[in-house]
């Protein structure tokens, strides 16, 4: 929900170039998951050693690895991968949900700017047939969560919910005198503290992913306007969780899935400990690295196409109709 907020305004409001859009995803996602991935292979590898003897059963799963390394792993799950994983990249199933939703995201933001669709309503037909598979797919699979919850085609419906509150609150400064405004922080509360409790396993999925998200995006809606929530956002033990916390939820799978025999205060420590070193010796610098080759053409191209916008006044201060003056004083 929450990325799928801050997903809708780089593309919806912002409007990032596509380009660019991809360039971060994968300088932020790409580098950190296979290091993962290749860690925990060579880990199993090690492990079907026996007796000084490889034990082939014990070897990775080819087809796990694959599905973890190109993002289908909710899929592979869902139809019937589940028990031949091989590694633990299990939780990489939400993983997968983000990154297709990444791509629907990009595709109706492309077909917004090439075309007069509005980017509310493009969102909400995406999210109709989200919420429309969720359902279908439910009451056939009797809601059984992996073969439901994990798909992407029912899953995203509650990272949409999040763009279309990024699109509805740059639209709502206009209402920021109004008197419901003046109560907002309440109101995006209570509906956060109603989204809370929705999406306790308590209901039933069908009410959490729908009403529960909906209920998010309202809260955020109120609450983001609200002149205390860029101070708490911006709370730097808040801002560093979130900065480090793709690490985290990237290296704490290996240590819950053995917390039954390292106890979970030891698997906590492990997991945060692993996390860290991925982000400060491996997620962050490849991130700068790779951010750095490809935003230096894009800075060349800006400068070229600024001093070639700075020399066409020049050319056309003959024009009677005096479009140079235009250009100059758009500059």
């Amino acid at each position: 929900m929450l990325s799928g907020f801050l997903m809708g305004r780089i593309l919806f409001v912002k409007k990032t170039p596509l380009t660019r859009f991809y360039q971060r995803r994968v300088s932020r996602i790409f580098p950190a998951a296979y290091m993962f991935v290749a860690v925990m292979v060579i880990v199993k590898i090690l492990k079907s050693y026996e007796g000084g003897q490889l034990n082939v059963n014990l070897l990775p799963s080819m087809k796990g690895t694959a599905a973890a390394c190109l993002f289908y792993m909710n899929y592979y799950m869902t139809f019937g991968g589940i028990n031949d994983v091989g590694i633990p990249t299990t939780h990489f199933w939400s993983l997968c949900v983000e990154e297709h939703a990444y791509i629907v995201l990009s595709l109706l933001a492309l077909l917004c700017r090439r075309t007069r669709v509005p980017a509310t309503f493009a969102l909400l037909v995406a999210l109709c047939y989200c919420f429309g598979s969720l359902m279908v797919i439910g009451v056939r699979e009797d809601w059984f969560v992996p073969r439901v919850l994990w798909r992407s085609d029912c899953h995203g419906g509650s990272i949409i919910v999040g763009a279309i509150a990024a699109c509805l609150v740059s639209r709502v400064r206009d209402l920021s005198s109004s008197q419901l405004w003046k109560h907002g922080g309440t109101i995006g509360s209570l509906f956060l503290v109603l989204a809370v409790f929705l999406n306790l396993r308590m209901v039933h999925p069908a009410l959490s992913y729908t009403v529960g998200s909906g209920c998010l995006a309202v809260a955020i809606l109120f609450v983001s306007r609200q002149t205390g929530s860029s101070r708490f956002w911006s709370f730097r033990p808040l801002a560093w969780l979130g900065t480090v916390s793709y690490s985290l939820y990237l290296w704490q799978q290996p240590f819950y899935a053995t917390k039954e025999r390292i106890g979970v205060g030891l698997g906590l420590i492990g997991a945060v400990l692993a996390g860290l070193v991925s982000y400060y010796l491996l997620e962050r610098p490849a991130r700068s690295y790779l951010n750095s080759k490809w935003d230096g053409p894009a800075r060349a191209g800006q400068r070229a196409e600024t001093g070639a916008r700075l020399d066409g006044p020049s050319s056309r201060s003959l024009d009677p109709r005096g479009e140079s003056d235009k250009v100059a004083c758009s500059l």
